[in-house]
């Protein structure tokens, strides 16, 4: 694993102490949350951070899979204080024989006007034991900060938006008709925002139209926003603020800058400037009780309600189950466009109840819960797939058979039906004739009955199909297929 030059030696070292105390298994400290695993930091982790200059701002970090005791770390945030940045490439912290975290991260200032490079020294940190929270603590270029937050889900809220109508106040300003909006970043994303603003505004009590502001706004998981702005009209200042998500999803922001002088912000955002998933239904879908060897699909409706394209995938959450997404996935959607279908799939494959989560990304991202239930069938039916009769010259008939098993402890009734394909195709018992339905009583457990499919071929030649339903009891049974085809006879 490649290291910057100038931490080779000390990760080496830290990296062969780290893995035999590792080996050893030494236990948490009494006292400490209940123990987490290694693999608990790796992923990306929203957090919020408290103190420095400016006091405050807000963080996305990724901390990539355990190897040697170090985490290799990257992301983006911003501070009031010390800017935007980005942590440099190959930076790492390392774990201790205890687990806590330390090290340190080399930050790059990026942006318009881009600072200098600055370092973030973490002297302590350590992640809940059940993987909830992390928190780190140390100093930003010698201020004392602590960083605080939680993984970032499946789902990010939606904290954009536009509203026309703002309203401008502060130290002699006035305006309830600012068109204000707050876009995703283009290049780092969530939770980082553009905001743009632009529209009339008093001006000690001077009537101003055109009135610009332009900035840059970070929020952290408790809804506090910290940035920067600038405006022709009012200078260059700190921004700070809350940016929260209300009933019916819409954003509402307020915020203030400490310009050239005071500038305060305030809207609902309720015009969609990004795109916002939909998906339909939002209960669980159940796929209820299936025997092994059948299958069911359901669908969900997949629809932008936002503005900009929706792209994004369906995925599972949990794989091995018997489910599958089968259709619909990626989408790329229009707020004008129909919805997509995505399809799931359920193939039991072992008895038993099961559930797991479909993961829709893109807008916002979405989470739906899936259940069903599998239970081993009451009969089995060979052959498994299509029965195929064969040629069968014009105007005579052949047969197929199929034999079923009765696999429970007691006796059963099996009604075998025609579903499709009748009277081509009939069926018939040993001995009896043909009818497009018989019925098998008195199926003892463990023992198999046959049931012969008669294809009666017709006038001309062709191909032909047929569906049939095998009911055990009085619930409605699987099916099988048939297949045959009416041909001229050979002459001799």
């Amino acid at each position: 694993m490649r290291r910057p030059g100038r931490r080779t030696a000390r990760a080496a070292l830290v990296a062969l102490a780290l893995c035999a105390a590792l080996a050893a298994a030494v236990p948490a400290q009494e006292g400490e949350d209940d123990e987490s695993s290694l693999s608990d930091l790796e992923g990306d982790w929203w957090l919020s951070i408290e103190g420095g200059k400016g006091s405050g701002g807000a963080a996305r970090l990724h901390f990539g899979p355990p190897a040697g005791g170090a985490f290799d770390v990257s992301g983006f945030g911003l501070t009031a204080g010390f800017g935007r940045f980005r942590v440099a490439d190959g930076e790492f912290l390392e774990l201790t024989s205890q687990r806590r975290i330390h090290g340190s991260l080399v930050l790059e200032s990026v942006g318009d006007a881009p600072g200098p490079d600055g370092v973030l020294e973490v002297t302590d940190g350590k992640v809940k034991g059940d993987g909830s929270l992390l928190k780190l603590k140390g100093t930003l270029e010698g201020d004392a900060v602590k960083l605080r937050g939680g993984p970032v889900g499946d789902t990010e809220p939606v904290l954009s938006g536009r509203n026309p109508e703002a309203n401008v106040g502060g130290d002699g300003l006035k305006s309830n008709a600012y068109d204000l909006s707050l876009g995703r970043e283009a290049s780092d994303g969530f939770p980082l925002f553009d905001l743009v603003g632009e529209g009339p505004v008093e001006i000690d009590s001077v009537e101003t139209p055109g009135v610009e502001i332009d900035g840059e706004v970070i929020v952290d998981p408790k809804g506090k926003t910290w940035g920067n702005a600038t405006s022709p009209e009012f200078g260059e200042g700190p921004l700070r603020g809350k940016l929260v998500e209300k009933e019916g999803g819409v954003p509402r922001a307020k915020f203030r800058i400490d310009a050239d002088r005071i500038v305060k912000l305030r809207a609902n955002l309720k015009e969609a400037v990004d795109p916002r998933i939909q998906v339909e239904p939002t209960e669980t879908v159940d796929f209820g009780t299936l025997e092994l060897g059948e299958s069911a699909e359901r669908t969900f409706l997949v629809s932008n309600a936002g503005a900009a394209i929706l792209d994004g995938q369906a995925t599972l959450e949990d794989l091995g189950q018997g489910f599958a997404v089968v259709a619909g996935s990626p989408y790329s959607l229009d707020p004008a466009d129909a919805p997509a279908s995505v399809k799931v799939r359920y193939e039991p494959v072992t008895p038993g109840a099961v559930e797991t989560q479909v993961l829709f990304s893109g807008g916002g991202g979405a989470v739906r819960s899936i259940a069903a239930n599998a239970v081993a069938a009451s009969v089995s039916i060979e052959p498994l797939g299509t029965l195929d009769i064969g040629d069968v010259v014009v105007e005579q008939t052949g047969e197929g058979t199929f034999t079923i098993t009765n696999n429970t402890t007691q006796p059963i009734d099996v009604t075998v039906t025609v579903v499709s394909g009748a009277p081509t195709f009939q069926v018939r018992l040993e001995p009896g004739a043909p009818a497009s339905s018989v019925e098998l009583t008195g199926v003892l457990a463990g023992t198999s009955r046959d049931v012969i499919v008669v294809f009666d071929a017709p006038a001309l030649p062709s191909d032909e199909t047929g569906i049939v339903r095998f009911d055990v009891g009085d619930a409605q049974g699987p099916t099988r297929n048939v297949i045959a085809s009416a041909v001229l006879a050979v002459a001799p």
